[in-house]
């Protein structure tokens, strides 16, 4: 039986190659779905893991995961603050950034901005070091968040920032103390690296103090960069920095004649005229008149 089984089962070997064929390919399927799935159920809470000391994460209530969070206004840190019961509360930055490396290569990173004070929500040093490096200049930790071989810099230093074309095709190392790289074009410095969890999906991670962050633009990609403006009525919206590009889309499209130097307004920068009668506001910056029919007006 089992002679005649074999027969009918090598005797057309067309079937038998598109047999074999669809019984790999659906092992592999089922194989990487259980990866996959796995992968999310024991990394994806990584942040909130490796900071146990935690007991509550205020978010912007449009919130569906961790890893992608909203930027919150300014003014969320003192409101959490002032709520009763709360002993302390400090502020924690997530956004995507592009770091290149001295040989040319570039490596999207994540970066984690932290409260300068405590230093919270960085994890434990690789080596004996202390999170305190953190606070020199231009001081960043890095991590290979669940990867390898992305935190490579060129072995020999006649290869670090080459003139020419980049060189990809060298001897590496990995990232030490001392290493610098370029993000956005601002100059940070390798203080060390960290034990933190592997993320989900993996990801090399930058941490660095929460004012270096916004000071220097490290994480200043249009999808974190945001900037908080006055609306009507005293209400405060955030906006993407590129939504401010003018064109029918943007929220004050039409008043590109006002263009000049004066960069994003802030909060405050429009004052309540009080003459009149339709809530019109002025513009400090260039005397531009809003109705309500902006909703808020920001120069190029």
């Amino acid at each position: 039986m089992i002679f005649v089984a074999l027969k009918m089962l090598l005797g057309d070997r067309t079937k038998y190659a598109g047999l074999l064929f669809g019984i790999s390919f659906t092992s592999f399927l089922v194989t990487f779905a259980a990866s996959y799935f796995g992968g999310m159920m024991t990394r994806s809470f990584a942040l909130i893991a490796e900071n146990p000391s935690v007991d509550v994460w205020v978010m912007d209530a449009a919130v569906v995961a961790v890893e992608r969070p909203i930027n919150l206004p300014a003014s969320t840190l003192s409101r959490v603050r002032s709520v009763e019961g709360v002993r302390s509360a400090v502020p924690l930055a997530t956004a995507q950034a592009d770091a290149r490396f001295p040989n040319g290569r570039f490596q999207s990173f994540q970066v984690i901005g932290v409260d300068d004070a405590t230093l919270t929500g960085v994890p434990l040093m690789k080596g004996g070091a202390t999170v305190a490096v953190l606070r020199a200049p231009d001081a960043v930790i890095v991590d290979a968040g669940g990867t390898s071989g992305k935190l490579e810099t060129p072995l020999s230093k006649a290869d670090w920032w080459p003139l020419g074309k980049p060189h990809m095709n060298v001897p590496t190392r990995p990232l030490i103390g001392g290493d610098e790289l370029l993000i956005n074009d601002t100059r940070v410095r390798v203080a060390g690296q960290s034990e933190a969890l592997p993320r989900f999906p993996p990801r090399p991670l930058i941490f660095t103090t929460y004012s270096h962050r916004r000071a220097n633009s490290i994480a200043g990609t249009a999808k974190a960069d945001l900037r908080a403006c006055h609306g009507c009525f005293g209400r405060e919206r955030a906006y993407p920095r590129e939504t401010y590009r003018g064109g029918d889309k943007s929220p004050c499209a039409g008043v590109g004649r006002f263009q000049g130097g004066h960069g994003s307004l802030d909060v405050g920068q429009f004052r309540r005229c009080r003459r009149r009668r339709d809530h019109a506001f002025h513009c400090r910056a260039c005397r531009f008149r809003r109705h309500r029919s902006h909703d808020v007006h920001v120069h190029q």
